[in-house]
């Protein structure tokens, strides 16, 4: 629900806002999810993991806490950071309002630490309620601003805001009767003192691993704020939203589900599991994506407006790394299961600094935004794929199947590309893409309902979709 709220109003948006807007909201944007992705310490991650309902309530409030202090530590240092990490045409648009990064980031880290509580008691029906609350909040409030500040980028750093903690004050209500009153006694500060020394591997490896993750997707944005124009750094924020919308959705649908299976330790069981839901996604995606590839300026000037043409070209760059990520984003907590924090944070680290280094290289060389999006493009498709053959040697699965998720996908893109050639020569662009979209959309349905019986089968008997 939240995902298709979320696509059917970037149209509405995208005519409110202009990409100026949208890159000093990118920008602001980006320095919030970068502290708060860190917060916590990471604790969030641990609340699931002890046996007693009374230890995950304490590493709840350890990361609770935690939040609070970094909120109050971006509030003091705010304006030091402004001076270091702005320049002046971008520091006098966001002035006055740089200091809601520090409720921003107190919201966001609060939200994390409180959606842990209910994956760890299974509600996933109001993680989800809550998950999508967030965004539609957010989304109607940048709406009804946009048209009272005349699509300024006020309304959208400010409905953000408002979404955050709107989403925050539902999720509080919702989680706290999820906690027997009972269990409150159990808070004690030698027993969170005590459980942040067991869990510290979070805090050392996970907090680093998740902050250099942070700023290799979001450092970006600040770039592209102080060395490109902020039109294109409003292109790149359109887009990349639009790109990983399917990630999105997918990850934070699959990711608790898997956390939790996966916590029992037994890999190979989940082995024909993991490999059908890929395989559903390969299917279902790639050929359309390829489809996109060819179009997306057009598609982006037909459903945001001639201004947004341009951000077509970027989201046809961003799409190729899109596809390894959105196969195995949400296989991320293996690591924190198996315990290989460490590796996660070398990958990590090593991918972070080749990413950010060829973006930077691009823009110093070639002088253009376009060829350096291109190099950080071809970089993370590559570590999506050599971190989905770790995460599956991990698991000890086998090899083959990486071998033969490769050959579906580039079957299935050959069928697209070809369906979508044979039209362009018969019908104009927008036709041959309508199309091609009906062709394929009957082409997958009937395979699936050909080699699944109607019914989608995930891995293990009576499981099914």
């Amino acid at each position: 629900m939240s995902q298709v709220f979320t696509a059917a109003t970037m149209p509405v948006l995208s005519r409110i806002y202009n990409p100026l807007a949208y890159g000093v909201w990118a920008v602001f944007m980006s320095a919030a999810l970068i502290v708060a992705a860190v917060a916590t310490f990471r604790y969030e991650l641990a609340v699931v993991l002890p046996e007693d309902h009374g230890d995950g309530l304490n590493l709840l409030l350890v990361g609770l806490l935690s939040t609070l202090a970094v909120s109050l530590l971006v509030l003091i240092l705010l304006p030091f950071l402004c001076s270091v990490f702005l320049d002046r045409s971008l520091a006098a648009e966001l002035h006055g309002w740089l200091w809601l990064l520090p409720l921003q980031v107190a919201a966001a880290g609060a939200f994390a630490s409180l959606s842990a509580w209910l994956v760890r008691t299974q509600e996933f029906l109001c993680y989800s309620i809550t998950q999508t609350f967030l965004p539609i909040s957010s989304i109607l409030a940048q709406i009804c601003l946009g048209v009272l500040w005349t699509g300024s980028a006020i309304g959208l750093i400010l409905g953000s805001v408002i979404g955050q903690v709107a989403a925050l004050a539902w999720l509080s209500r919702t989680a706290l009767k999820k906690i027997p009153f009972s269990d409150l006694q159990v808070l004690s500060w030698s027993k969170m003192a005590e459980l942040s020394w067991k869990y510290r591997v979070y805090p050392i490896f996970m907090t680093p691993y998740t902050l250099v993750g942070a700023l290799r997707e979001r450092v970006v944005y600040l770039i592209l704020g102080r060395f490109g124009s902020k039109g294109e750094a409003g292109y790149y924020s359109l887009s990349a939203r639009l790109v990983n919308m399917p990630n999105s959705l997918l990850s934070s649908s699959l990711r608790p589900v898997f956390f939790q299976e996966a916590s029992g330790r037994d890999y190979p069981r989940l082995e024909a599991t993991v490999a059908n839901v890929m395989k559903l996604m390969v299917i279902v995606v790639v050929p359309f994506w390829a489809l996109f590839l060819f179009h997306a300026p057009s598609l982006f000037a037909l459903f945001f407006g001639e201004p947004w043409r341009e951000a077509g070209v970027y989201a046809a760059i961003l799409s190729v790394p899109a596809i390894p990520s959105l196969l195995g984003n949400w296989l991320d907590r293996t690591f924190d299961v198996v315990g290989r924090q460490r590796l996660a944070f070398t990958l990590e680290t090593i991918f972070a600094a080749v990413s950010i280094t060829a973006l930077l290289s691009g823009i110093w060389y070639f002088q253009s935004i376009l060829v350096a999006v291109s190099m950080q493009s071809a970089v993370m498709t590559v570590y999506y794929l050599l971190w989905l053959a770790v995460v599956f040697k991990i698991l000890r699965f086998r090899r083959s199947l990486s071998g033969r998720l490769l050959c579906l996908a580039v079957g299935w893109a050959a069928v697209s590309v070809l369906v979508d050639r044979i039209l362009c020569v018969f019908l104009e662009e927008m036709y041959s893409v309508i199309a091609g979209a009906l062709i394929l959309f009957i082409l997958v349905g009937s395979y699936l309902l050909k080699t699944e019986g109607g019914l989608f089968r995930f891995g293990m008997p009576g499981k099914k979709l």
